[in-house]
């Protein structure tokens, strides 16, 4: 490999000095094609470098030679003559593994309701496996459409693991009404508190709907109430009352309780994409984009910094 590797060098060398002196004199387009000779005999010298990666190198190497002229291929040439003869890239020391998809990815229900193709059941009663420990409203939106499907397996299978959620919730609420009917004055602003965010879980998830889902807001809204009432200075609190309120349809006082939790403590990036929410249904779309053009923390690519991006 040294020969090459001298060539090389010699190569790359002479084409840009035959580019320097074609360039002074005036030879421009010439000038250009014996640098992008000397450019490519450049890169050709890191190949053994980027062992594995040989496009990317090549390409990176090959830029930098070209945009930098006379100095960039100097200097590289320099790197390569000074680098040992037998440098290649380290061996990996990784394993390549087969790492399952997260549940949230999992395509099953975009395939059609009962498809035949072979492996269609499997793959779907394997999803609704992986949803089993997951609580958030994607997985009670999938569960309830697997509730749809032909093969009655998946149905049944949908039908166990939402009920067994409906079930965990409303005992830990069961459990919490004991509570509140036994409990000294002093307990009774954590109890409340808990009630609130219990009843407002079943509706934020999905768990309930129609009238249960009206009961669910409602009950959620006057124990929220109840726990402001007992300890007035926290924004936690009043942030979930302004939850609930927007969800509601009462954005005005949502507006004032979301507010308040800001007024307490609760950063502005937090209360921000609910005011805007409030702002939106008030019909105050000026409000909507001076609450998101504060900074949020959301993620990037989520639906809170999409409509971020749509108003800002």
């Amino acid at each position: 490999m040294r020969p090459l590797r001298d060539i090389a060098v010699v190569a790359a060398l002479f084409c840009e000095g035959v580019a320097g002196v074609a360039l002074m004199r005036g030879f421009g387009i010439p000038a250009l094609l014996v640098h992008v000779a000397a450019s490519g005999w450049t890169a050709a010298l890191f190949q053994r470098v980027f062992e594995g990666r040989r496009r990317g190198g090549f390409a990176l190497i090959f830029a930098t030679a070209f945009f930098v002229p006379f100095l960039g291929t100097l200097g590289l040439v320099a790197v390569a003559a000074l680098t040992p003869r037998g440098t290649t890239a380290p061996e990996r020391d990784c394993v390549s593994t087969r790492i399952p998809r997260p549940p949230e990815m999992v395509d099953s229900w975009s395939l059609p309701i009962g498809g035949r193709q072979p492996g269609e059941r499997q793959a779907r009663i394997e999803a609704l496996t992986a949803l089993r420990g997951r609580s958030d409203p994607a997985t009670i939106a999938a569960l309830r459409h697997a509730m749809e499907d032909r093969d009655e397996d998946v149905r049944l299978l949908a039908h166990a693991l939402l009920e067994a959620k409906n079930r965990a919730a409303w005992r830990e609420i069961d459990a919490a009404n004991g509570a509140l009917d036994r409990a000294p004055q002093r307990q009774l602003a954590s109890i409340h508190r808990r009630l609130a965010s219990q009843y407002w879980e079943v509706a934020w998830l999905g768990l309930a709907q129609g009238e249960c889902l009206d009961h669910a807001l409602g009950t959620a809204r006057h124990h929220a109430t109840a726990a402001v009432e007992q300890d007035p200075r926290s924004a936690s609190l009043h942030l979930l009352l302004g939850r609930i309120e927007l969800r509601l349809g009462e954005p005005e006082r949502a507006e004032m309780a979301l507010l308040r939790a800001r007024d307490l403590g609760l950063p502005a990036g937090i209360a921000a994409p609910y005011l805007a929410e409030a702002a939106f249904l008030r019909r105050r779309f000026d409000l909507v984009r001076s609450h998101l053009s504060l900074p949020a923390r959301s993620a990037p690519g989520g639906a809170a910094a999409r409509v971020r991006r749509y108003w800002t």
